[in-house]
């Protein structure tokens, strides 16, 4: 969750509890992503957008 310079993360949320759901998602959603990725051996993209895609995925 992208938080403007200056703003408390608590007043971009209605309570602690929903930070802390955030947080909770977001981590797991990392956690999900990091298994995947030493699951298959895969790295960080090369190139970004529709021709990095086509790069590493559509190769002709």
């Amino acid at each position: 969750m992208a938080k403007p310079k200056g703003l408390w993360v608590l007043d971009m949320v209605k309570s602690h509890w929903g930070c802390q759901q955030r947080k909770n998602f977001r981590a797991g959603m990392e956690a999900k992503t990091s298994r995947l990725k030493r699951s298959f051996g895969f790295s960080r993209r090369d190139g970004a957008g529709w021709l990095g895609f086509q790069k590493d995925v559509c190769q002709d």
